[in-house]
C-alpha cells in the first residue's frame, strides 16, 4: 500500500488481523483448512483500509490466492485448468497432500541410518504425487483450449474491463475453471511454501499425525478417476 494513510491502516491491520485468527480459530473460512501457522487475512471488499472485522476472513494461502489472480499470475503462483470435477477448495486439499508427500519423501530419505524399505517407500510416495501433479497440469491445455488462455494476468485484466453487469456473471463464464497452485507463495520476494509445508508437518500442524507412506493407493486411485 502507498497510497495515503497507508502506513496506519496497515498498523491498524496487524493489531485486528491477530483477533480474526483467534475468532475464525485459525481455519480458513473458504475451504476449511486449519493450521496455526501460516494462515493469512482477506478483505472481503478488496478495500485494505477497511480494517472492521466484519470485513476480515481467515484464509489459507491458496484461497487467498483465488480473490488476487492477477498477482498470483504476476508471482507464478498459479495456472488456470479446466477441473469441472473437483471444486476449487477440493483441489487445495489435493495440492497440499501433494505438497506433504513430496517433502515427507525428500526428507525421509535424507536420515541418517535410513531404512532400505523406507527408501523405497519414499520413491514409491514421491512418484505417485509426482505423477498426480502433472495430470493436474496437464489440465492447463484444456482450459487454454475453451478459453484461449491461462495467463492470470490477462485474466484478471479482462476482468477488470468487463461492465459490471457482464463481472457479476463471471461465476458462469469460468464454471469449470480452477487455479492450480504450483507450489509458490511469495511473502515480500521470498518463496516461503517450503517452510510453510513444514509446518503442516510439525507438531501441531495439521498433518503431523498422517503417513503419507500409505497414500500410495490413494495417489493410485486419484490418477485412474
Amino acid at each position: 500500500m502507498n497510497d495515503e494513510g497507508s502506513e496506519d491502516a496497515d498498523a491498524e491491520f496487524g493489531l485486528v488481523r491477530r483477533k480474526v485468527l483467534e475468532r475464525d480459530d485459525s481455519t480458513c473460512q473458504l475451504c476449511g483448512f486449519k493450521a496455526k501457522k501460516w494462515q493469512e487475512v482477506h478483505h472481503v471488499n478488496d478495500d485494505h483500509s477497511d480494517n472492521r472485522k466484519e470485513n476480515l476472513l481467515t484464509v489459507c494461502s491458496y484461497c487467498h490466492m483465488c480473490q488476487h489472480i492477477g498477482l498470483a499470475g504476476r508471482n507464478k503462483e498459479a495456472v488456470l485448468v479446466w477441473l469441472p470435477e473437483i471444486p476449487q477448495a477440493t483441489l487445495h486439499h489435493v495440492v497440499r497432500a501433494i505438497q506433504v508427500a513430496q517433502r515427507w519423501a525428500e526428507t525421509a530419505s535424507q536420515v541418517r541410518s535410513v531404512k532400505p524399505d523406507t527408501v523405497r517407500a519414499a520413491q514409491n510416495i514421491s512418484d505417485g504425487a509426482g505423477k498426480l501433479q502433472a495430470a493436474l497440469r496437464e489440465r492447463e491445455d484444456h482450459a487454454e483450449a475453451r478459453l484461449g488462455t491461462t495467463d492470470l494476468v490477462e485474466i484478471a485484466n479482462i476482468m477488470m474491463a468487463m461492465p459490471d453487469d457482464v463481472y457479476e456473471r463471471r461465476g458462469e463464464m469460468l464454471h469449470g475453471f480452477r487455479m492450480l497452485p504450483l507450489g509458490v507463495r511469495t511473502n515480500e520476494n521470498e518463496n516461503t511454501m517450503e517452510k510453510i509445508v513444514d509446518s503442516w508437518m510439525e507438531p501441531g500442524g495439521p498433518y503431523v499425525s498422517l503417513k503419507p507412506q500409505t497414500w500410495l493407493g490413494i495417489f493410485k486411485s486419484a490418477l485412474r478417476s
